[in-house]
């Protein structure tokens, strides 16, 4: 298996009513027995997850920046955000 087929993740998706407000991710890698093991953002295998999706939304031109939802949080793992390139930092 190739390794980036190991780098995966947990959505976060906020609502208010019928509108999204707020999209970010936990980082997650995969065991080589398949389970799914959420990582910290600022542990190596997070960043790395991070650094995957950086670097493959530049290669595609799309627009967008990650930074951390300051706050959020699934399972006790903190989220990362994720934002239109030129979009303001969140409260």
């Amino acid at each position: 298996m190739h390794p980036d087929a190991r780098l995966t993740m947990l959505a976060y998706l906020r609502f208010d009513g019928d509108r999204l407000t707020e999209v970010g991710f936990v980082p997650c890698t995969m065991t080589p027995d398949g389970r799914v093991m959420p990582r910290r953002l600022d542990s190596p295998e997070g960043a790395q997850v991070v650094n995957y999706l950086r670097r493959v939304t530049t290669d595609a031109g799309l627009s967008t920046s990650y930074r951390p939802l300051v706050g959020r949080q699934l399972g006790g793992f903190d989220v990362m955000g994720v934002f239109p390139a030129n979009a303001a930092t969140p409260h």
